[in-house]
């Protein structure tokens, strides 16, 4: 019976990930983020590891430099043996990786609360079910990594004893990997990191200097993984978009209901609550609060100074992910106090997206309503099957209802011009290929399409820290690609096409993809200089699927 929870685990975990494996069809994730998230695995592998950081393959020919154009150097850095295999591959490995480190994770902190397996079980599937609503919201993959990161800091802070050198170094290692999972993590885990190790120090008293010892192979791990974006962060006037945090803060409405859609809760009848949409939505499932409520009272519960610990961090990172206002339904109630300080302090300006931190609250939550009902309930007959009753309800309205059985992936073959990217991919190295609209980071599909065709691209999707003044002041101080976005208030050299053939040879230009999905109202002056540009005999199209068209300059004419 004792292996009857790990291998139910096992089998969830293939079932699960079984999807990530039709790469020839499906992506990972939906068609917007995850598309350009695809690039990551690979520029991290072959550039930054090597320290290879300033390159022109993103924003040819304007170069960028990309110290901060990644995240999750672990697990990212498990992908590198499969870097021969192509970013995709190694994408898809992350995504595996990302879902396995929640359930191992999970299952650490289940083993120190139960010994029953129903329950161990039960915890890992309602920790696992609140990275369906994260993925859901954003689809970032690097989001996942503040739920096992967070069950690895619950591990730790229940685990640790500082009087064995070995126990606490190895703490130490995990509390680095942690801080190594996202800089999201940075940003929302530091005070918790601070808080229970201090908790779990003040509670020993002794073997401080094991305590140190940890907090330099922390600091040096986290370091070692994250040296880029550390030194750009430390020299650089890099972009911060604090404007955000008010378009992605936490809605107090949300912690409240079930998920918008949910079929489980369908016969509430709920209305479609607009003003929660993007990343204001992070729910609480139903069970969670019934537990916490049929047991708050528990008065020998509440003497345990670690629940204490744990409710004070949830209400402390509830706060940090207001924003500006507790807003209810997108009403502001009242300004946040605290939110001032949380705009220019590190570690929390790092995140512009303030609602990210209410995961953390999330997991504190069904944390303490798990350690509740254990408090109050452990030597009562029934207590195993509840247990399984909790892990019968979490699969159906978890996975299943969520539609989220398999891992989420996107149908490619019905959009990608594969003829097309082939074409480009046999052409000499040195051409460029444009995109039109110059979309930046509108256009998530444009690094996708460079796995296939291997050319460097006038226009990318990377991080908004790279988008600095001084590369868009270059990007703009071109006479073409400087005016090839919708809002360009001139085409470029006024509608010269001997010039514009001249430029773009200059250039190395030797195909132009466009993108009709990224096309707004505002691009009526691209689109007639475009169509004029079309008419030249020069420029001979290769291919035309779903919203792409591919054209190829040719050289003779």
């Amino acid at each position: 019976m004792k292996l009857i929870a790990p291998i139910l685990l096992v089998l969830m975990f293939l079932i699960h990930t079984s999807s990530l494996w039709k790469m020839e069809t499906r992506a990972l994730g939906s068609l917007y983020d995850p598309m350009a998230h695809a690039a990551m695995p690979g520029w991290y592998c072959k550039n930054v590891l090597t320290w290879n950081l300033h390159t022109d393959r993103y924003l040819a020919p304007v170069g960028v430099d990309l110290s901060t154009n990644f995240d999750s150097p672990f697990p990212l850095i498990l992908t590198c043996p499969f870097t021969p295999l192509g970013s995709r591959v190694q994408f898809h490995f992350f995504g595996a990786l990302q879902v396995a480190l929640i359930l191992l994770s999970a299952w650490l902190v289940a083993r120190e609360l139960f010994a029953s397996s129903a329950w161990r079980l039960a915890y890992v599937m309602f920790a696992w079910w609140t990275g369906f609503y994260i993925f859901r919201v954003q689809e970032h993959l690097n989001l996942l990594s503040g739920l096992w990161g967070f069950q690895l800091l619950l591990w730790c802070a229940l685990t640790v004893r500082f009087e064995n050198r070995r126990n606490a170094l190895t703490r130490g290692a995990a509390i680095g990997l942690v801080l190594a999972g996202s800089f999201h993590n940075v940003a929302m885990l530091t005070l918790p990191i601070v808080i229970l190790v201090g908790f779990a120090y003040f509670q020993q008293r002794k073997g401080f200097a094991n305590l140190l010892l940890a907090g330099v192979i922390a600091t040096c791990l986290f370091g070692a993984l994250f040296a880029p974006s550390i030194y750009a962060y430390l020299t650089r006037d890099l972009p911060r978009l604090a404007s955000q945090r008010d378009y992605m803060n936490f809605d107090l409405l949300s912690f409240f209901l079930p998920w918008i859609d949910h079929p489980a809760y369908s016969w509430i009848a709920l209305p479609k609550w607009d003003n929660l949409a993007h990343e204001k939505f992070n729910s609480v499932d139903a069970l969670v609060w019934m537990g916490l409520a049929l047991t708050l009272f528990h008065r020998g519960f509440w003497r345990n100074g670690f629940h204490r610990i744990i409710l004070a961090i949830g209400i402390i990172s509830l706060i940090c992910s207001l924003g500006s206002n507790f807003e209810v339904n997108g009403v502001a109630v009242f300004p946040n106090p605290l939110e001032p300080l949380l705009r220019s302090l590190p570690p929390f300006s790092l995140s512009r997206s303030p609602a990210r931190f209410a995961t953390v609250t999330v997991l504190c939550l069904t944390f303490l309503a798990f350690a509740l009902a254990r408090a109050k309930w452990s030597n009562r007959t029934w207590f195993e099957k509840l247990g399984w009753s909790l892990v019968i309800w979490s699969i159906i309205v978890g996975p299943i209802l969520n539609s989220r059985i398999l891992m989420p992936t996107s149908d490619i073959d019905s959009w990608l011009p594969r003829t097309a990217l082939s074409k480009i991919a046999a052409a000499p190295e040195d051409k460029l290929v444009a995109h039109i609209p110059s979309a930046l980071m509108l256009d998530q599909t444009q690094n996708f399409l460079q796995l296939y065709h291997h050319h460097p691209i006038t226009a990318g999707y990377v991080a908004y820290t790279a988008y600095d003044e001084p590369t868009l002041s270059k990007l703009a101080q071109d006479p073409v690609l400087g005016r090839l976005s919708c809002d360009t208030p001139s085409v470029p050299y006024n509608g010269d096409m001997q010039k514009l053939r001249d430029h773009l040879t200059h250039l190395k230009v030797g195909f132009i993809i466009l993108n009709s999905a990224s096309l707004t109202p505002t691009c009526t002056l691209l689109l007639s200089w475009f169509n004029e540009l079309l008419q030249q005999p020069w420029l001979h199209r290769l291919e035309t699927k779903g919203t792409y068209a591919v054209w190829e300059i040719d050289p003779l004419k």
